[in-house]
């Protein structure tokens, strides 16, 4: 059976999470968010032959070092076109939720998780699922930043991401990856927060209600509550 590699390397001011992820036995391997420092990523990769170098979003933070990598490598890069759109960046594949960035015996799944960004992309291959700035470690990412949209967010948390598997290991753009542990965290806020969307008369007693059980929490901060509660009420609610 083949082996997966995952490294994680610390980058830019950002402290952003750039990621290589290998084949050990073909040696392929793919480059997620390369956000600055290339020669702290370049040396991460001897041996290894990159085939693509793909991007969660299209934040300074998280394509810093491109073009270095690219010209080192030759790797192709791919985002999504949105994001390409959006912050004048440019790739040489604009993903879709149909593909797939194959790499020796493995292959990453494109997820498409617009919110933190219009193009936010998401990457999965086994139990394991990079996130970027989408999903963290027991927190959603922000919200509140040009292009941002609290309603994508919703949908792509509920849609996609907290859908996985219950042994799904997240590795997002910043702060330590999130096991099984705090997946299952994520995934019991949705799981109690949507039947109180659902039951609640109001935007007003649904609020009381998710503020009273989530009381300081990441989740239910910076605006994002009542902008979800809002679209939820209008567009998801089942009753």
């Amino acid at each position: 059976m083949a082996r997966l590699s995952i490294q994680k390397v610390h980058v830019g001011e950002k402290d952003t999470n750039c990621y290589v992820i290998a084949c050990a036995e073909t040696k392929e391997a793919v480059v997620i968010d390369p956000g600055g420092d290339a020669p702290k990523i370049l040396s991460q990769l001897d041996g290894l032959n990159v085939k693509w170098i793909a991007f969660t979003h299209a934040h300074p933070g998280h394509t810093g070092a491109k073009d270095e990598v690219k010209s080192a490598t030759h790797g192709t890069t791919a985002m999504h076109l949105a994001d390409a759109t959006t912050y004048l960046k440019s790739a040489e594949r604009y993903l879709l939720s149909t593909d797939t960035l194959p790499f020796g015996q493995f292959a990453l799944e494109v997820l498409i998780t617009p919110g933190h960004t219009p193009g936010g992309l998401s990457y999965r291959v086994g139990n394991h699922v990079f996130t970027g700035d989408t999903l963290l470690a027991g927190k959603i990412g922000r919200v509140d930043l040009p292009g941002s949209s609290p309603q994508q967010m919703l949908l792509s948390l509920h849609g996609q991401l907290l859908t996985l598997p219950d042994n799904t290991v997240v590795y997002p753009g910043h702060g330590p990856k999130g096991g099984p542990e705090l997946y299952a965290q994520d995934r019991s806020y949705m799981d109690t927060v949507i039947p109180i969307l659902n039951t609640a008369t109001t935007t007003t007693a649904a609020k009381t209600q998710i503020v009273a059980r989530y009381s300081g929490d990441t989740w239910a901060g910076a605006g994002y509550l009542d902008l979800m509660i809002g679209f939820y009420f209008q567009n998801c609610k089942t009753h």
